[in-house]
């Protein structure tokens, strides 16, 4: 009788399958000749190490498990229960985590059934805590047979004969493959949610779950953002970097792309990426850039959006949509207007747009916060120690990491990751979702706090640089405890995209230079160049008043004890 697909998991609907389960590869010319090959064996005196060796072996490399990848295979691991040892035939991982477990078994019987005894051995090893593994596979040559321990050890989830191999790999495949299995993992955290939700007898207690879930999702954001880091070459000419932009969505490039560092032809390069990927209308794409109400955003992202409109204004298409903090948009319209207006906010720094502008001014409280909790707090400094010990031992030693690897600079790499999970969290706490809308006065609160701790934490700032010179922390490039206290950091980097575009130069010149020449009294070179005031003429800087008003919405008294403190740095001796 025909093995049926096993049936993976019920969805609520056919989206939620989708999104929580992968397609299979198909398998390639050789690969169903090796499934065959196997499949004609007579394993009647097979001993258990040649199932192993004849059989799983083969079985686990046409899966995609390999040894010095990401998804390997551990033979004979060694485990300690109490004061015994219990060695495991097989486990199968994931970027090192075990995801499922396989024992042999020698042929000894002529029923195609494994005994309960074997089950529980193979059960024993699965529940182990470096194991934890839900699927549980056993083979004897003859047959595979997986459990999923969560559901039931009675009845297999899969059974496939080995003889029937090349016809029925693909019902092992869709447990046992290395992303099948991965999402397994995803599904199965979702099942043991569903069953806690199910015995729920409080209402409220609803609400509470699913703000704790909500909060691992958000950390899991800042997880995904700093992973994405980890692989982005450092440099926009890598051609490594621009086939990843390629490949990826356009929601993709925007939640990831849009917070980094670039320069200004990387911010080129991905402006013209989205254009090219964007669709008639550009509804997507001004979408994600654009939301109605505020968002986690930065300085940078601005700046790339901005990049990204004039790119697409050049292309000469047309755009179907626009928010209506941008100004009101006519279909088949070019994009001068929307450009003028996000030109006028960035140079203003926001302050027609008080939503936005709030989650730009936490943000870069954010960063400052996340620096001083280095600065004090000796555990935050440990993990680029941590970091910079895996380079240091996993990375080649010719590989350029080795050359750029060093505690401080790890930690400092972190700021970026703080403060997209810090602002990830203000934004969602600041949505109302019984209004729909963005709840400001919460924001405008939840930023005081901020502004208050950070000056509470502070002082004077002279044990602030004190801790950031002992933890070697004191010399990074980007001016994070200037930024938006009194330096306009979000102005300067606005100014670094137009001024080497000359018509919105131009503009920027003709109908802003008061706030151009506020910018550069406030320290840009971006704005002296624009200007055409040299490097070296001395611009009177802004007074305190109009920092405050501009920073710190007029709270003079803060403002001018944060940029004291910041400024409060004694030579070094």
């Amino acid at each position: 009788m025909p093995t049926k697909r096993p049936q993976i998991e019920i969805a609520a609907d056919i989206g939620e399958l989708l999104l929580h389960s992968k397609a299979l590869r198909p398998l390639t010319p050789e690969q169903t000749a090796e499934l065959t090959r196997i499949s004609k064996y007579d394993v009647s005196t097979y001993s258990e190490e040649d199932v192993r060796a004849e059989i799983i072996d083969p079985v686990i490399r046409v899966l995609g498990y390999a040894k010095e990848t990401y998804f390997s295979t551990q033979r004979e691991k060694h485990l300690k229960v109490a004061d015994g040892d219990l060695f495991i035939d097989y486990r199968m991982t994931l970027w090192s985590q075990a995801f499922w477990v396989i024992e042999a078994k020698k042929v000894k019987r002529k029923s195609l059934k494994f005994t309960s005894a074997e089950l529980q051995q193979a059960l024993l090893y699965s529940v182990h805590p470096e194991i934890d593994a839900a699927l549980v596979v056993l083979c004897d040559g003859r047959v595979f047979e997986v459990y999923d321990r969560d559901e039931s050890v009675t009845q297999p989830a899969a059974r496939v004969e080995v003889k029937n191999l090349p016809e029925q790999f693909h019902v092992l495949q869709a447990l046992l493959g290395p992303w099948q299995a991965w999402f397994f993992q995803k599904r199965r955290a979702l099942r043991v949610a569903s069953r806690v939700l199910q015995l729920e007898m409080t209402p409220g207690r609803i609400d509470e779950f699913s703000d704790a879930m909500q909060r691992r999702v958000q950390d899991a954001r800042a997880k995904v953002y700093d992973n994405w880091r980890k692989v982005k070459p450092s440099t926009d000419e890598n051609a490594q970097w621009r086939s990843e932009l390629e490949k990826a969505s356009i929601r993709d490039i925007v939640a990831t792309e849009f917070f980094s560092g670039q320069t200004a032809a990387g911010l080129g390069v991905v402006a013209k990426s989205l254009v090219k990927k964007s669709k008639p209308g550009a509804f997507e794409l001004m979408y994600a850039m654009f939301p109605d109400h505020p968002e986690n955003l930065n300085d940078q992202y601005v700046a790339q959006a901005l990049r990204t409109l004039i790119e697409f204004e050049k292309s000469g298409r047309e755009v179907g949509w626009m928010p209506a903090w941008l100004g009101a948009h006519q279909r088949g319209t070019n994009l001068e207007a929307p450009i003028k207006k996000l030109i006028s906010l960035s140079l203003t720094a926001f302050e027609a747009a008080p939503e936005f502008r709030a989650v730009l001014q936490f943000a870069a409280c954010a960063r400052r916060l996340s620096k001083i909790s280095m600065a004090l707090i000796p555990t935050f400094a440990q993990l680029g120690h941590i970091r910079h010990q895996q380079v240091r031992h996993f990375f080649d030693e010719f590989d350029y990491a080795q050359f750029m690897s060093s505690p401080e600079g790890h930690n400092l790499r972190q700021l970026d990751v703080h403060a997209y999970l810090l602002t990830e969290r203000f934004v969602h706490g600041c949505a109302d979702k019984q209004r729909g809308r963005f709840n400001f006065n919460r924001a405008h609160t939840l930023l005081k706090d901020s502004w208050n701790t950070e000056r509470l934490l502070l002082g004077d700032g002279a044990e602030y640089w004190r801790g950031l010179d002992g933890r070697g922390l004191g010399d990074e490039i980007q001016p994070t405890e200037h930024n938006w206290v009194d330096y306009d950091s979000l102005g300067h980097i606005v100014l670094c995209v137009l001024k080497d575009i000359p018509e919105w130069r131009e503009y920027a010149l003709s109908n802003h230079r008061d706030d151009v020449q506020q910018i550069a009294a406030c320290g840009s070179w971006a704005a002296r160049e624009v200007l055409g005031i040299a490097q070296d003429v001395q611009v009177p800087r802004l007074s305190d008043t109009d920092s405050a008003k501009r920073f710190f919405d007029g709270d003079i008294a803060l403002f001018t004890a944060l940029r004291d403190a910041y400024w409060n740095r004694k030579p070094r001796t």
